[in-house]
């Protein structure tokens, strides 16, 4: 959180595509998690995105959400997962995932969070 924030903009390259994760090595086990991300995002027009999404792994479970092109006028939108159950065995990834189906794409993202929500703030 903070003043900052990560942009990402196509450079007229089919297949520019664009991951950002980070894995935790330590977590405590818990059946309510959330992850959220805020961003503002857009495209040419000329083609929707592929895959959008964001995500969070651990072992064989994958749990995510879509995010969809939102444009200048919607401001940030926040995407969200409730619900994850983690356990403390195993190391967590979360992160975002995009497929532009235009070269000309661009996104800014920012507040990447993974929260314990049993956990007092």
């Amino acid at each position: 959180t903070g003043g900052k924030n990560l942009d990402f903009w196509g450079n007229d390259v089919a297949g520019d595509n664009f991951d950002l994760s980070q894995t935790i090595t330590t977590v405590a086990a818990g059946s309510n998690y959330t992850a959220k991300v805020y961003l503002i995002n857009g495209d040419d027009n000329s083609a929707p995105l592929t895959s959008a999404y964001l995500y969070v792994a651990q072992g064989e479970n994958t749990d995510m959400v879509n995010i969809t092109v939102t444009g200048w006028a919607a401001g940030y939108t926040e995407y969200t997962i409730s619900g994850i159950v983690l356990n403390a065995t195993e190391s967590v990834e979360i992160g975002v995932h995009f497929e532009p189906g235009s070269a000309k794409y661009w996104m800014q993202l920012d507040d990447i969070q993974l929260l314990n929500m049993d956990v007092p703030a």
